[in-house]
């Protein structure tokens, strides 16, 4: 008696396989693993410098917000830290060894809206996001995949990507509680 399998359901074993493998950390593309064994320097460094990073998109920018200006948040502190622990892609790596919280008047110059698709003219000139009042949660001392790795013309000489320390920054409406992006930033 002959064995075989659809080749449909060799399909679903592999991507299963795969899965299992993500989450064991076991896959190239998995998240690294938390911080360990972090001097106590390297600690009292990341708590000095966390919140203080530049972001590494230049379109995004944020100021310190005065509730007396701006308004008192509808969503409290410890609310939008919750939410950025529970969500942010970060996650697996948390505790960071530092967090801090800020409520600011947040920005990006680059993210809009049209009525149809591909009108970029239109996008640009209803940017969804300036002077929104809003929390950034800083996780520091956390580690980030690179979107992508110096071209090379032969893929079989391609290095694997690195993770690289940075900041991860998760930004929350302060008045709507809508999460409204990621980003990293560099540590300083």
């Amino acid at each position: 008696m002959k064995f075989s399998i659809h080749p449909i359901t060799w399909i679903v074993i592999t991507i299963l396989l795969a899965f299992v493998a993500f989450a064991l950390g076991n896959h190239p593309y998995a998240p690294p693993a938390k911080a360990q064994n972090l001097s106590k320097s390297d600690t009292q460094s990341i708590e000095a410098a966390c919140g203080s990073g530049t972001p590494f998109s230049s379109f995004i920018h944020y100021d310190p917000a005065d509730p007396a200006q701006v308004g008192i948040p509808k969503i409290s502190e410890q609310n939008a830290l919750e939410t950025a622990i529970k969500n942010s892609y970060v996650s697996a790596q948390l505790p960071a060894p530092a967090v801090k919280v800020q409520y600011v008047l947040f920005s990006n110059d680059i993210v809009g809206a049209a009525s149809t698709v591909g009108n970029d003219e239109e996008a640009d000139k209803n940017l969804l996001y300036q002077n929104v009042p809003a929390w950034v949660v800083t996780f520091c001392g956390v580690s980030v995949m690179p979107v992508s790795g110096p071209a090379v013309a032969d893929p079989k000489k391609a290095q694997p990507l690195k993770a690289i320390p940075s900041d991860w920054n998760y930004v929350i409406d302060a008045m709507t509680g809508e999460t409204i992006q990621q980003f990293a930033s560099k540590p300083k």
